[in-house]
């Protein structure tokens, strides 16, 4: 994540990205205390940006075979082949979020239509899913990796993804971090 003069997160910058050589060392370090639990990889909430993650994962899964390697995403970077080398390096789970554009209304129709672009990146349909949780998120495995897509109204429990609340909470309240 690249930093502006002000110290403010410049989200069109991001171009830092962990060394393989650190992720090596965590790794190594994971594995001499014999680490089996949950790994989750984040670049600015968006880790298919990172051209290394195949190798960062294979590096992972070697050091950690039990734990569960995951990540989020917004899925606009996945697709069929890339599933397929994340996959083979060793994830477990990806979730794809689908968040709302603000001050947009979540509507059946919207949330189709980005159903339908995710499967068909994925080369899938949407029978291979199961609707769970009253319709906000289907999940299944593709490829061998477990992915869920989900599409909660973050309006109704609580942010907009940076946005003003005021319809749901007693004061307005700015988000002023990510």
């Amino acid at each position: 994540i690249a930093v502006n003069s002000s110290k403010q997160l410049d989200r069109d910058i991001i171009d830092d990205q962990i060394p393989n050589s650190i992720t090596g060392q965590i790794a190594r370090q994971l594995s001499d205390i014999r680490y089996e639990n949950r790994l989750s990889l984040n670049l600015y909430n968006e880790p298919l940006l990172d051209p290394h993650l195949e190798k960062q994962i294979e590096t992972l899964r070697e050091a950690c075979p039990y734990s569960h390697i995951a990540f989020n995403s917004n899925g606009d970077f996945v697709n069929a082949e890339r599933l397929q080398a994340l996959s083979a390096a060793g994830l477990d789970a990806i979730c794809i979020t689908l968040h709302p554009k603000p001050h947009q209304k979540v509507t059946e129709s919207e949330i189709e239509r980005r159903l339908t672009s995710i499967f068909k990146r994925l080369d899938t349909s949407k029978t291979q899913f199961a609707r769970k949780m009253n319709e906000t998120h289907l999940q299944t495995r593709v490829q061998g990796v477990s992915v869920k897509i989900q599409w909660p109204d973050w309006r109704e429990i609580g942010t907009d993804r940076a946005g003003t609340l005021s319809d749901h909470i007693s004061s307005s309240t700015r988000r002023v971090n990510p």
